[in-house]
């Protein structure tokens, strides 16, 4: 197994992105030093619904917002309301701008999400 920097050229890390990945490589991932791993797990459609979950509470808003922006939290409503409470624009931005999100969610973050983003979340709901 070689190593680069912290990321193996053959764990999960490597294959986050494009690569086939177990439930078992999702739940290393989770907690995984790297970043931008995580990230690219947390955007794959195919990821499963626990990892997510976990995703969605990353401390790194570039996770939170590869999941909120993910079309797979469409089958869990839980996920996409446990992102609508972030206080990050940029997770109420991805939110609003996927479709799989339920408008019960593009509501709230129009009633109470971050001011940038409230506008764009009642353009949503118009449209």
């Amino acid at each position: 197994m070689a190593i680069i920097g912290r990321t193996t050229t053959d764990g999960p890390e490597s294959r986050a992105l494009d690569g086939a990945l177990t439930g078992e490589d999702y739940m290393s991932l989770v907690v995984s030093k790297d970043t931008s791993a995580r990230a690219a797990a947390a955007a794959r459609d195919d990821a499963p619904l626990g990892a997510l979950l976990a995703f969605a509470q990353d401390p790194k808003v570039e996770v939170r917002v590869a999941v909120a922006s993910n079309p797979a939290i469409g089958r869990a409503t839980s996920i996409a309301e446990t992102l609508s409470q972030d206080k990050s624009a940029d997770v109420a931005r991805a939110l609003v701008g996927n479709s799989a999100v339920h408008l019960s969610v593009v509501a709230r973050i129009a009633d109470v999400g971050p001011r940038a983003v409230r506008r764009l979340a009642q353009g949503r709901l118009l449209a």
